[in-house]
């Protein structure tokens, strides 16, 4: 005989959702419109703050949250193409998504990508009464970055980029670019990555200017004896026709009629970004002006310097 659960003292009740786990309660909130709402009312009253809400973007889209104990998987998004044994057309027509669980584990599948992050991003802040602490996401979410803080009061507390395990070493390059690519999309997308690193100053990075061949370019070597990685690069305007700012391939690309202004400005902007000094710098005859700038605008002085005679 079925055991009426929702006609137990209030009491009863709380004691029963404590004991289950995050991915139990999502699940368990999927059973009826009564269900989602006695555990909607219990995290209104007893607000979970020693959890913490994480949006995880790689290959499909995850919830999670970190309890005391563990880190757990709640609720996933994917996309419909996944999904081969539903009626897709009638539950797509009727719900907007399919609802599957596997064990206690909840998937919708979407049409929609982005509908479909968003919306299991919207039903486990809601159900938890909890905002979301932090983000783990690929160049393809940047967008998220800035909809998590408008959507909350509560600012990200961090921002991991991943990358694809199928050619591992040039995506962890490319990680070190997409910071930098990130922090243009908006000022609220640049204020969380400085506030990341000012909180976490990455001791062992250390960062480089270029200024030669009539090109200024920030590089980062982020351990001792490590592979440079370019980041961001000033050229000419005359190298390029009716832009002034553009993403490359590999990383964003800054045009200036005044190239000494462009060289300047990406170095404030990088070493601002990632709370770093300079630590070397390469220039040919028309670079020297670097030398003294850089001493200038920093207490640490350069570490070497590296010229680059013209042929």
């Amino acid at each position: 005989m079925p055991f009426p659960i929702l006609r137990t003292p209030l009491v009863v009740l709380s004691e029963i959702i404590s004991l289950l786990e995050p991915n139990e309660i999502v699940t368990a909130s999927f059973c009826s419109n009564n269900v989602n709402r006695l555990l909607k009312s219990h995290y209104q009253r007893r607000k979970p703050v020693e959890w913490k809400l994480f949006l995880v973007d790689s290959g499909g889209y995850s919830i999670t949250i970190k309890t005391s104990k563990s880190r757990i998987e709640v609720i996933s998004a994917k996309n419909v193409s996944e999904l081969y044994t539903y009626p897709k057309p009638m539950l797509l027509k009727t719900n907007g998504y399919i609802t599957k669980c596997y064990g206690s584990y909840v998937y919708l599948y979407f049409e929609d990508r982005v509908m479909g992050k968003k919306m299991v991003v919207d039903y486990a802040t809601n159900l938890f009464n909890l905002d979301v602490y932090g983000l783990k996401i690929d160049c393809h979410s940047i967008w998220a970055i800035d909809w998590i803080n408008e959507r909350q009061e509560k600012m990200l507390a961090g921002v991991e980029f991943t990358w694809n395990f199928g050619d591992r070493v040039a995506d962890k390059e490319f990680d070190h670019v997409l910071r930098v690519t990130a922090s243009f999309c908006s000022s609220n997308v640049t204020r969380l990555l400085k506030r990341h690193f000012q909180q976490k100053k990455l001791l062992e990075w250390r960062l480089f200017m270029t200024d030669c061949d009539s090109c200024g370019t920030v590089d980062i070597e982020t351990s001792k004896n490590g592979k440079k990685i370019n980041v961001i690069s000033a050229k000419h305007i005359s190298l390029l026709e009716g832009q002034t700012f553009m993403f490359s391939s590999k990383d964003p690309v800054l045009y200036f009629e005044d190239l000494r202004l462009g060289t300047t400005m990406i170095v404030n902007y990088v070493s601002d970004l990632f709370n770093l000094d300079v630590f070397n710098i390469v220039i040919d005859r028309n670079g020297i002006w670097a030398i003294d700038w850089i001493n200038n605008r920093q207490e640490k002085m350069l570490g070497s310097i590296v010229y680059k005679y013209l042929l």
